[in-house]
């Protein structure tokens, strides 16, 4: 649904769009209701502002600008991959010789 929105939106078909993208968003928030700030809520978020942007409707893209800054306001801080591996394998063991 996601990318079909899209194309129509290259289409200017702006409703047809509207349909599937705000479908897809959703579909996406009810498989992530745990997790509000899921990249792809964000994503969807994202081509639902250019839909609107194509279309002129700057009161939709001020609301949908709005969720998609809340959305990553929420978003986990990303870490090192040291820091990632750290917590994995745990605290780094010391060696005895060789």
């Amino acid at each position: 649904m996601m990318e079909l929105g899209t194309t129509l939106v290259h289409l200017e078909r702006y409703s047809e769009a509207e349909d599937l993208l705000l479908g897809a968003l959703d579909g996406f928030r009810a498989v992530f209701r745990d997790q509000p700030s899921h990249q792809r809520i964000r994503s969807i978020l994202g081509r639902i502002i250019r839909l609107y942007e194509a279309w002129q409707r700057k009161d939709k893209v001020d609301q949908y600008k709005t969720l998609l800054e809340k959305a990553n306001e929420t978003r986990p801080k990303p870490t090192s991959s040291s820091q990632a591996l750290a917590r994995e394998t745990g605290p780094p063991q010391a060696r005895g010789p060789v």
